[in-house]
C-alpha cells in the first residue's frame, strides 16, 4: 500500500494489478484537450437509444472538426468527415451508432462499450483514398471516394430483420 493524502492508503500499481481496458474514443481526447470536464458519457442515459444514435451522429462531424483544426496532417481527419458526411445520408448506417478508432469509422447495435461490431467498417487512408474493412478486420476493398466506401459498407449489410 502507498500512503495517500490525510493519512488513506491507495492500492501499490504494479504487475499484480489487473489492466482494465477503457476505450477512449476521439471525442474523449478533444474534450480533455479542450479544457472540458466531463463525467462518463453513457448516452443510454438520454432519452432513449435512437436519440442517442441521433445525437451521435450530430455530433461526430463536430468533434472530427476539431480534430482537423489542431492535426498538423489534415488527411486522414478529412477523410473520416467525408466518410461521416457519406454515412450519415444512408438511412441503414443512421440507425446505427458511429464510433472512431484508430481513424476507422465503425458501426455498432450498441450504443455504449462493449461495441456490437458485426457490419464492415470504413477508413481514410494516407493517399486520400479509402478502405473498407469487415467486422474482423479483413480487407474487403479500397475505393477513390469516400461515397463508394459507404456504399461497398451497405452493401455488406445483413438483410433487414436479419442480426
Amino acid at each position: 500500500m502507498i500512503q495517500g493524502g490525510r493519512g488513506r492508503s491507495r492500492p501499490r500499481p504494479g504487475p499484480c494489478r489487473p489492466l482494465v481496458y477503457r476505450f477512449v474514443t476521439c471525442e474523449t481526447v478533444v474534450l480533455a484537450t479542450s479544457g472540458q470536464h466531463t463525467s462518463r458519457m453513457n448516452l443510454q442515459e438520454e432519452r432513449g437509444t435512437a436519440d442517442a444514435v441521433e445525437a451521435r451522429w450530430r455530433r461526430m462531424p463536430l468533434t472530427w472538426r476539431l480534430v482537423r483544426d489542431r492535426a498538423e496532417s489534415k488527411t486522414l481527419s478529412q477523410g473520416v468527415l467525408a466518410l461521416l458526411a457519406a454515412a450519415s445520408a444512408e438511412p441503414r448506417l443512421r440507425r446505427l451508432y458511429p464510433f472512431t478508432k484508430q481513424w476507422t469509422l465503425w458501426f455498432s447495435s450498441r450504443t455504449s462499450p462493449p461495441f456490437n461490431v458485426d457490419v464492415p467498417a470504413a477508413e481514410p487512408l494516407p493517399d486520400g483514398r479509402f478502405r473498407v474493412r469487415g467486422p474482423r478486420a479483413e480487407v474487403l476493398g479500397e475505393t477513390d471516394t469516400a461515397e463508394a466506401a459507404i456504399a461497398l459498407v451497405v452493401a455488406r449489410l445483413p438483410a433487414e430483420g436479419q442480426p
